[in-house]
């Protein structure tokens, strides 16, 4: 409910909460096609396949964000295997950071209560890591990421934000 609140008033935090969506459902499965949509707003850090590593005209990722990918598998399974109620699998850990993602840092608290401190470390060390993938996002090519941002929006409530007609007058 409260990322559905956030599409629809248009809430400035959304617009932090969607890179790092992105940036974790890149880290997910980063050789998906959901990656191109990276691939077209960091495309310094990906680099042209070799022979051994992928099809002709392919490209890979750089170590960082095969780091990235990693980093988050291990939270994944550092959550799976803390005992915490509601965490049990992969898939319940996805869930969870999920909404840690959605959350930021103020409201997280919360969410977190239940989290033995060594797997809250290593949520908290992927949250910094997001973090700064989503501020290179945005920061990489602003218009790009201003485009993209506008059409996810769009697509995501279905309609655009109506402009006031009126006239400019001095």
């Amino acid at each position: 409910p409260q990322l559905v609140d956030m599409f629809e008033e248009r809430d400035v935090e959304l617009f932090l909460v969607l890179p790092r969506t992105i940036m974790l459902f890149f880290a997910a499965d980063p050789r998906s096609r959901r990656a191109e949509l990276v691939h077209s707003l960091l495309p310094h850090r990906f680099r042209p396949s070799t022979p051994s590593s992928g099809p002709p005209g392919s490209t890979t990722l750089n170590a960082e964000l095969n780091a990235l990918a990693e980093h988050l598998g291990r939270a994944m399974g550092s959550l799976a295997c803390a005992g915490i109620p509601d965490v049990t699998t992969k898939e319940t850990a996805w869930h969870f950071l999920l909404k840690r993602a959605v959350l930021g840092t103020g409201k997280a608290d919360d969410a977190c209560c239940d989290v033995p401190p060594a797997a809250l470390q290593v949520v908290e060390d992927l949250m910094r890591d997001l973090e700064s993938w989503s501020l290179e996002l945005q920061r990489h090519c602003p218009q790009d990421w201003n485009q993209c941002s506008a059409v996810l929006v769009h697509c995501i409530t279905g309609r655009s934000r109506k402009r006031a007609s009126s006239k400019f007058q001095v």
